[in-house]
């Protein structure tokens, strides 16, 4: 009978000891699904930063005005559009900013984008610096004698001429 009760318990510490180890297996697997799962909500939102950053340049290169801004010795900073829904209540913006260097003909623009969730924070950041030079004769020549450009419409007087580019976001008349 004494061997049964041995038996029986050694039994017992072998089953405790098995529930033991696999509850340990069991809470490292999910503490890792559970940090793989943050770190891919993470690279997430870096990409979705880095991109709104990308859209703040691209904003800056297709605005006709960016020429005017940047050339008249002040920063360029678009007007902010709305924020940028994302999926889970999550939202990006981005902030341009553009400076000319005059004496090596160069044009820098600094992107950044942000992720925010719903109560404004921060929950990723990525910047962009974007340096170009400017060749002569292209578009970005910061040597144009001959523009003329207007946030308003554009009165001409009979029988004027206008030698060069002619860009106005109201009526040419």
């Amino acid at each position: 009978m004494k061997t049964d009760r041995r038996d029986a318990g050694s039994l017992m510490i072998t089953v405790i000891a098995m529930i033991f180890i696999v509850s340990i297996i069991i809470f490292a697997g999910s503490t890792l699904v559970i940090s793989g799962s943050r770190n891919v909500h993470k690279v997430s939102d870096m990409k979705q930063a880095h991109y709104m950053a990308e859209a703040g340049i691209e904003h800056a290169l297709s605005d006709p005005y960016f020429i005017q801004y940047v050339s008249s010795g002040g920063s360029y900073i678009p007007p902010s559009p709305s924020p940028f829904q994302f999926e889970a209540n999550k939202f990006g913006e981005y902030e341009v900013n553009a400076k000319v260097d005059w004496e090596n003909k160069e044009i820098t623009i600094t992107s950044t984008g942000w992720v925010k969730n719903q109560s404004g924070t921060t929950l990723a950041e990525q910047t962009i610096i974007c340096r170009f030079g400017i060749k002569p004769g292209s578009f970005y020549d910061l040597a144009l004698e001959y523009v003329i450009a207007t946030d308003h419409n554009l009165i001409l007087n009979n029988n004027s001429e206008t030698y060069g580019s002619v860009i106005a976001q109201g009526k040419i008349t």
